[in-house]
């Protein structure tokens, strides 16, 4: 999966300003430029079950090690505000999979390794006062 640069001037690091959803891209703009991507490889949550759990849980991502991609399940037991990360060995992030208000329930997203270099990374869920990390391994 990766962003196809739309203009010239990205000059590193910087915000997300925009995110737009048109026919099958979605496009993103930050300060300096506009990217676009097929909507179908942007990372998608599924909700899988509107059962209320008992509790708050973050599951081992499956498969693990993983290659192409992993799955990554969780669990809420109310309604709450939800971010999930994954950061790389040195605790740099690297990618935002969830960031916002879900319903109590149990969810899956998957992600997919975008460029990186095999190695060790960890996922990190916070929600309410629930906060837990796991470890997953990339295999090249």
């Amino acid at each position: 999966m990766s962003w196809i640069n739309k203009n010239q001037g990205f000059d590193g690091p910087t915000s997300v300003e925009n995110l737009l959803i048109v026919n099958d891209y979605i496009y993103s703009s930050t300060e300096h430029s506009i990217y676009r991507r097929l909507l179908s490889e942007s990372t998608g949550i599924n909700f899988i079950s509107s059962e209320i759990p008992s509790n708050y849980s973050l599951f081992q991502n499956y498969p693990n090690p993983f290659n192409l991609s992993t799955n990554i399940k969780y669990q809420i037991s109310k309604n709450s505000f939800v971010i999930l990360k994954v950061y790389d060995l040195l605790g740099r992030e690297i990618s935002t999979l969830v960031n916002e208000l879900q319903k109590a329930g149990v969810y899956e997203v998957q992600f997919s390794n975008s460029g990186l270099t095999s190695g060790i990374y960890f996922y990190r869920m916070q929600a309410g006062n629930y906060s837990e990390t796991k470890k997953m391994v990339y295999i090249k």
